[in-house]
């Protein structure tokens, strides 16, 4: 048996499913999900494009949760920048971007935003954004910002697309 979780964010759909704990020792289990029209399938769990389908068959393991993403479009890739690459301490760096797709606006997506310093990620910067459309994310950068080159790196969190930047603090 199994239990399942429907969250329905616009024209993206999102479907968890999880063992039934009822069962001390619950089986791994095929199962079917049927859709109501054709979508781009994910799993979002593993980053895999299931394809454009109106029927998605999957399993699902004993100690394991699922979790797919029903779309309108097959995600494409990420369109992102910086308002600049050289910054001083105390300026602000805007970090824009949208998803391709453009027929993607109207879903409620989200991305995980990390900027990180010598391979050590700056917890203070790092964010899961959701966003309709497009995304504006500030990057402050403090009095006492230490000196060097930073990256950014933006990952979209069903399709696993990432893409990544640098600036430098002067």
């Amino acid at each position: 048996d199994i239990r399942p979780y429907v969250f329905d964010s616009g024209r993206a759909m999102f479907l968890g499913i999880l063992p039934d704990r009822a069962i001390s020792n619950p089986p791994a289990e095929a199962l079917t999900v049927k859709l109501g029209g054709r979508m781009h399938a994910y799993d979002v769990r593993t980053h895999q494009y299931l394809g454009e389908t109106d029927t998605v068959k999957t399993g699902i393991l004993p100690a394991e949760a699922k979790l797919l993403a029903f779309l309108p479009a097959r995600i494409e890739g990420l369109n992102v920048s910086l308002s600049k690459h050289t910054g001083k301490p105390g300026d602000v760096i805007e970090l824009k971007g949208s998803l391709l797709p453009a027929s993607l606006k109207d879903s409620r997506m989200v991305v995980r935003i990390e900027v990180s310093l010598d391979g050590r990620v700056q917890e203070a910067y790092t964010k899961n954004l959701d966003f309709k459309g497009s995304f504006t994310y500030p990057i402050p950068l403090a009095l006492n910002q230490g000196k060097g080159e930073y990256l950014v790196k933006i990952t979209e969190i069903i399709s696993g697309y990432t893409q990544e930047m640098t600036f430098r603090v002067n």
